[in-house]
């Protein structure tokens, strides 16, 4: 079965680790537990930027990487000198505004810490003019009501000259469940405007309910994703 990764995603086969030193002592398995080497196998066709427009990844089949094993992480490709990301976190942040928006966010735990401490209100306006959800949409989608979201809404106006308003612990973590979502869902249909609407429209493989309603507690949002999942491989949902 051919697999192919979505937009700005590599697939990276792991190169085994050479387990004896130079003088042909055998290393235990913690020692081997740092990074290994990598070959990347196939790429994605590309980040897509506003208009849709899609730029090309600077990396190539064939390219030797550093690959870790547990996580996914930022790494430099030495032979083009530039950043690649493995996995889908810089897609989630570029839809809640990008690093302009959350700061120096190179991980999934920089990202994890920056919800703990409170996600700026600013991600959820972002979020709310990429998707062109109106503010029920955006409640429900939530678990919040209109009241709650106009309040923090007017939080973030209240605050702009002096601390930056934030969310909850609860509100950021649904509010990055949103907006790694919609990330996917952009990938799958490779159209930003479908895959918005997708979320709006009742789905046969979520028993006729919209993926909207769905989203704002963890069971609902594994569903959407698996279905998500069924349509980028062609299996009938």
């Amino acid at each position: 079965m051919k697999i192919r990764p979505l937009r700005d995603r590599i697939i990276v086969k792991r190169l085994e680790q050479e387990r004896k030193t130079a003088s042909g002592i055998a290393m235990p398995d913690t020692a081997a537990e740092k990074p290994g080497q990598g070959e990347v196998i196939t790429v994605g066709k590309g980040k897509i930027q506003e208009g849709g427009k899609v730029r090309p990844l600077g990396v190539k089949i064939g390219y030797g990487i550093p690959a870790g094993k547990r996580s996914e992480q930022a790494v430099k490709v030495k032979s083009v000198g530039i950043p690649v990301k493995i996995g889908a976190t810089e897609s989630a942040i570029d839809v809640m505004g990008g690093h302009s928006t959350l700061g120096t966010v190179k991980t999934v735990l920089d990202l994890s810490d920056l919800i703990g401490k409170g996600l700026p209100v600013d991600v959820l306006e972002r979020i709310k003019k990429r998707s062109a959800l109106t503010d029920r949409e955006m409640s429900l989608s939530l678990g919040l009501s209109t009241k709650t979201l106009t309040r923090l809404r007017s939080r973030k106006r209240q605050k702009r000259k002096a601390q930056p308003a934030r969310l909850s612990l609860s509100q950021g973590d649904r509010l990055y469940r949103l907006a790694r979502l919609m990330s996917i869902a952009e990938q799958v249909f490779e159209d930003r405007g479908r895959a918005h609407e997708w979320f709006r429209q009742p789905q046969l493989g979520l028993g006729n309910r919209k993926p909207l309603e769905l989203i704002h507690t963890e069971v609902g949002a594994r569903e959407v994703e698996d279905l998500l999942g069924r349509i980028e491989h062609g299996v009938y949902s």
